[in-house]
Formats: structure tokens, C-alpha cells, sequence
């Protein structure tokens, strides 16, 4: 049975601190907007730094702590949530959060923040907002209706739903390092040319003959050639609007902003090099069909060989654009900026272009599967919050029992859901509830 309360009767909010510029230094870390994304905590080794004297002890941020984005300028981002847990220093939180601390007698802070984050809490405080206000405030997140179980169920709820979070950002932290491994490996091999040659050694500082290129004005290895983008890609830009995008899409739409929106048709298929023509001019890759946003060149390589050092490429040409940027030099990304990105290429040694390839590979591999597993827990995040997925414990196994059983599940459509979720693979989950869950999905979404 739950009992409904206020979110104002479960804990106290506190709005963050607003720092001017000057303050950006040392001595305390502090959460700012940039650091949500899709996150459900905060990682502390990204954080920026302000003055420590300007922070109180009531500023100061404890575990179990849940913070809110206040305002920004995406009405999407409004309202998104963290929690706060392994904080073993001084953080604090900007002007544009909003803490809560939760009475964890009453509630459990990792329930509460998966609880926070059902499309049934955030239509509660945007019904309230007017259509053009890009915030929220104290008294309208106070004011939403908390239903919570027995403390128990909150913790069991909490446990399967974290248990797919952590492993979403466990993947994240590997693909983030497989990127380092993969830029690094192009600035040895494609930068300073101290690829293993024929005997294992690095080629440059062996002796390996050198000679000059006119397109990079410096040395190649000599029977290299460089390349530029316009003559081994197709390059174009998408054609949609910002509006194009839908909520439950089944095609990636890639726009100027870091965050990968879903849409219903696709205009391209295949591997490409995704590039933002303005904004922060990020870069990312893709294998797959998809559509992209006016403003986002799409780069599609002539040979996959090129894949990936291509996206490197990019990745590194953008790097000299931005600080260009800063001096407001550079306010957007031309195509002919875009053509004439330059790549050291080589069909000898074409197998050093496929080891970075099979890093990339790995990389959306791994991306593919966080795209199921975030499916799986925000079709299971609603259901066990409202009931309609109640859990029970057999024998010491907790296992997921929809309130209505269907009959004759037609097991080729089973057993193919299976497969593209890849859950059948993992082993951590017992047939009978993958059923159960194949059993509560809509068509639509199978």
C-alpha cells in the first residue's frame, strides 16, 4: 500500500550559488548543468572548480542529496535529476540547481530519484509551467504528489533499476576510454608516424626514411600520400529542422548539440562521420540509418578503411577551429572546411586503419546495447512506480509479476525480441520473467 505525500514533506530544498567568472579557481568542486546529461550521478572527476571561501557548509553537498536542473535555455533539460553518493570532498552546486535532502526515514534517496525521473512526476510540475518558461522552483516541485511504498519495496525497486543504471554508465566510463585509446593510437601512428614497421619498431624514430608533403607542410613517411576529405567522403548536411525530432523515435537524429535525438524517418544508412556545423562543433560517428539536422554535415567515407582515422581526423581539425572560436574568429563550421580536413593514408599499412576501426566498432557495440538497456529500465521505470508491475520475493529471488498475464505469446516474436534486446545473452534475468516483460510491451515497441 503507498501513501501519498508532498515532495516538501519528504525533505528541504536549498537553490544552488551563482559565481561570477573571477571565482572559477581552486578549492572546491561545484555541479553546474553540463554535468547531468543522462547521468544518475555526478562525475566527480569532471567537475570545475570555484573559490572555497565564497562556499558555506550549508552549501555543501551530502550523499543521498538530489539535485535539480532549475533553468536553461532547453525546456528538456528542465527538471532532469541526480543524486549525489561516494562524495568524499567538498561540492558544491550552481545557481541554475536546486538541491533537495530527502528525510531518509521516510524515503530512500535512490527510489525518490528514479521516482523523480517517471514521465508521471515531470508532467506534474510542467503541467504547472507556462509553455515559454524554461525553469522551475521550489514551490512547484514542493507541491508534487509522491506516492511511496513500504520501505522495503522502495529498495527492491530502487536495486533493479540501479542495477541497469550502473551498468548503462559502466559502459559509458569503457567507451570513453576506448576513445582515448583510439586517439591516442592515431597521434603515434598518423601524427608522429611511430607505427610498428616491419619488425616491430616505431617507424619514425627507427630511421624510417621521411619526405615532405606540400598538403600537411611537414614530413610523411615516405609511399604515403595525404588525402582530403572532399576526394574519399561524401559530404553533405542533413535537411530537417530542430522540430523533426520525435520523443519515441526509432531512427538516431543528430543535430548541433551533444545529445542524440530519435525521429521516424531516416535520410542516410551506413557509416558516417557526424559533424556540428555550429555550436560546441562536436563530432561524432555512427553505423547505421539515421537523419541529421540542416546545420550537421554528414560524412560518409568512400572505403570503410577510413572510418575511423577519419573521425579522428575531424575530431582534431575542429579542435584548431574552436580556439580560433574563442577569439571570435570562427563562428561556424564551413564546407569547405569540412573538404579540406587532411589524412595521412597508406595501402600498405592499411591494417593500422583497421585496428582503429575495430576500437570504433567496439565503441557503438557498446552504445547499441546502453540503447537497449535504457529502453528496458524506462519501460519498467513507470510500471513498477504506478503497480502495474509488482514485486515479490520466491524463495529469495526477486522476480517481476505483471498484474495481467497474456495468453499465447507467440514465441518467434519472443525469441526475436530476445535477440535484438540481447537480454537472452546476459543470463541475468530468468526466462519466465523476460516473458512476463515480452508479454506487458505494446507491438510498437517489441
Amino acid at each position: 500500500m503507498s501513501i501519498k505525500y508532498k515532495l516538501a514533506e519528504l525533505g528541504t530544498f536549498k537553490n544552488g550559488l551563482n559565481f561570477s567568472k573571477h571565482a572559477i579557481t581552486e578549492g572546491c568542486k561545484i555541479v553546474g548543468i553540463p554535468d547531468f546529461g543522462d547521468r544518475v550521478s555526478p562525475d566527480w572527476s569532471t567537475l570545475s572548480m570555484v573559490d572555497k571561501s565564497q562556499v558555506t557548509n550549508d552549501y555543501l553537498l551530502k550523499d543521498g542529496d538530489i539535485l535539480f536542473v532549475r533553468s536553461n535555455g532547453n525546456k528538456n533539460l528542465v527538471g532532469r535529476t541526480m543524486i549525489v553518493r561516494k562524495c568524499v570532498e567538498d561540492i558544491t552546486f550552481s545557481g541554475f540547481c536546486i538541491r533537495f535532502r530527502p528525510n531518509k526515514e521516510i524515503v530512500l534517496p535512490l527510489f525518490l530519484l528514479y521516482l523523480l525521473k517517471t514521465p508521471m512526476f515531470r508532467k506534474q510540475f510542467s503541467r504547472t509551467q507556462q509553455s515559454n518558461i524554461n525553469n522551475i522552483n521550489q514551490d512547484v516541485l514542493g507541491n508534487c504528489i509522491i506516492n511511496l511504498p513500504n520501505y522495503d519495496e522502495q529498495k527492491r525497486i530502487a536495486n533493479i533499476i540501479d542495477t541497469i543504471s550502473k551498468k548503462i554508465e559502466n559502459n559509458n566510463t569503457i567507451n570513453a576510454e576506448l576513445e582515448k585509446l583510439a586517439k591516442t593510437l592515431y597521434n603515434y601512428w598518423f601524427v608522429q608516424f611511430d607505427f610498428p614497421n616491419e619488425k616491430g619498431k616505431p617507424y619514425r624514430a627507427s630511421g624510417g626514411k621521411m619526405e615532405y608533403n606540400e598538403v600537411l607542410k611537414r614530413d610523411i613517411p615516405k609511399g604515403w600520400r595525404v588525402e582530403r576529405f572532399v576526394d574519399i567522403a561524401s559530404i553533405t548536411t542533413g535537411k530537417e529542422d530542430a522540430n523533426f525530432s520525435t520523443p519515441n523515435g526509432k531512427y538516431k537524429f543528430f543535430t548541433c548539440g551533444q545529445d542524440v535525438l530519435l525521429c521516424d524517418k531516416p535520410a542516410f544508412n551506413g557509416q558516417a562521420i557526424l559533424l556540428a556545423g555550429n555550436g560546441d562543433f562536436n563530432v561524432k560517428h555512427y553505423s547505421g540509418e539515421f537523419n541529421a539536422y540542416q546545420r550537421t554535415y554528414v560524412i560518409v567515407p568512400k572505403q570503410s578503411t577510413y572510418y575511423a582515422t577519419m573521425f579522428i581526423a575531424a575530431s582534431y581539425k575542429v579542435s584548431e577551429l574552436k580556439k580560433g572560436a574563442y577569439g571570435s574568429i570562427v563562428k561556424f563550421i564551413t564546407i569547405g572546411d569540412v573538404e579540406n580536413i587532411a589524412l595521412p593514408v597508406s595501402d600498405k599499412y592499411a591494417h593500422l586503419f583497421e585496428k582503429l576501426n575495430v576500437i570504433i566498432s567496439k565503441i557503438e557495440l557498446l552504445k547499441s546495447e546502453n540503447d537497449e538497456l535504457i529502453k528496458l529500465r524506462d519501460f519498467l521505470l513507470p510500471l513498477l512506480m504506478n503497480g502495474q508491475v509488482k514485486i515479490r520475493d520466491d524463495k529469495k529471488e526477486i522476480k517481476l509479476v505483471p498484474n495481467i498475464q497474456k495468453e499465447n505469446i507467440n514465441e518467434n516474436k519472443f525469441q526475436s525480441w530476445l535477440s535484438k534486446t540481447g537480454l537472452a545473452a546476459r543470463g541475468d534475468v530468468d526466462e519466465q520473467t523476460l516473458r512476463n516483460m515480452h508479454e506487458a510491451m505494446d507491438e510498437s515497441d517489441r
